[in-house]
């Protein structure tokens, strides 16, 4: 693949391109199958139980530190940098919205979409050409933004990454 350096017209539309992609695929992937869609209108229809969910919530804090509510467990399943496939693919970061396709209606067993919102200049690697970046750091910028389908199992009572997945890959916007 040949290198060329990018332009500020062509990264706008790497952008938007990105936005467009982002939004068709938060927009509710569910719609793909048949039985997810059933489950959400099953959700949406869901009447409030008078007695239901006892959820406490967790005091304001300054903590930096994840705090959780009494009863509430958090496993760390993938981090920023780790393959994800055969191929090699990468966890991107700053996520901020995942969603959970079961397989085979498994609850235990499935891919989960983690959305990687916005990339971090701090994290491009080596110094700018002048006022720019290099084709090479925003490819990588491009790289880290958009989402990760990973293939998620419990094992042994806790969640696990299935690194040789060959359903698992990047969605991004090189």
């Amino acid at each position: 693949m040949e290198k060329k350096p990018v332009d500020r017209r062509t990264f706008l539309t790497y952008l938007g391109t990105g936005a467009t992609a982002l939004a068709a695929a938060t927009s509710g992937l569910g719609v793909l199958t048949e039985k997810a869609n059933a489950q959400s209108d099953s959700l949406m229809r869901m009447k409030p139980r008078k007695k239901g969910f006892k959820f406490h919530p967790i005091a304001p804090t300054d903590k930096d530190e994840l705090v959780l509510p009494r009863g509430y467990k958090y496993e760390v399943i993938a981090s920023y940098g780790d393959v994800i496939n055969k191929k090699g693919d990468t966890f991107g970061y700053n996520n901020d919205f995942t969603m959970y396709f079961p397989i085979e209606d498994s609850s235990e067993h499935g891919l989960l979409w983690v959305n990687h919102e916005y990339t971090n200049p701090l994290y491009v690697e080596g110094e700018k050409k002048g006022d720019k970046y290099t084709a090479a750091q925003i490819e990588k910028m491009l790289y880290n933004q958009g989402g990760s389908i990973i293939e998620v199992q419990v094992k042994n009572g806790k969640w696990t990454l299935n690194k040789d997945s060959e359903l698992a890959r990047r969605v991004f916007f090189t």
